[in-house]
Formats: structure tokens, sequence, C-alpha cells
């Protein structure tokens, strides 16, 4: 069965789903900076678009362009920020025409 996530005012949205035994989403992420708290491992594959990732603990943010993955622990969490021209040191008005699109797995 398919799931509906829908975060921050509808900004962040995932369908979720179980195969083979294991939790699965595939969401979108439109321009801004959000936090996520996770209370299993997670392995998120960006798909298009490009991330920007400052995890738990964490002093700086990390680029993460479609193709690439990055890893969260169990009870943990990052913070995001997807905006193709955004950098960490600026502070910017985020468009909503551009989005991020992700996949995660439970590991």
């Amino acid at each position: 069965m398919l799931k509906h996530n829908v975060y921050f005012e509808g900004k962040v949205q995932s369908i979720g789903f179980e195969r083979n035994g294991r939790r699965q989403t595939a969401g979108v992420i439109d321009s801004g900076e959000f936090h996520f708290g996770t209370d299993a491992a997670e392995r998120m594959t960006v798909v298009s678009g490009e991330l920007l990732i400052k995890l738990d603990g964490a002093s700086e943010w990390k680029s993460y362009p479609a193709g690439t993955s990055f890893e969260v622990a169990a009870k943990s969490g990052f913070d995001v920020r997807a905006d193709l021209l955004a950098r960490p040191s600026e502070s910017v008005n985020f468009p909503a025409t551009k989005s991020t699109s992700l996949v995660s797995s439970a590991m």
C-alpha cells in the first residue's frame, strides 16, 4: 500500500511503500530549508536537482547533486536546503519554481 506524506505546508512530499521487506520513499523537496529527524538509519539518493545537507552535529553543509547518496544515522537528523543556486553562507529568497527529487531507503 502507498502512503502519501506531506511536510512543511506541502513543500516536501513523499510516497512511502514497502518492497522486499524494506521501507522506501520517493519524494520531492521544493526550494527552501528544512530539518528532518530519523528513527531508523536511512540512505538518501538524489535523483534530480541538488541538495545541500548538514547532518546533526556537523558544522558545514555538503552538496549532493543528482546521482549521489548520503546516509543519516538512526535517532539523528539533518538540515536540507534545496535550491540549485543557493550556498549555505548566502541569505537567499527561495523561488517556488525549483524542486529536487530523492529516494530514501531504510538501512
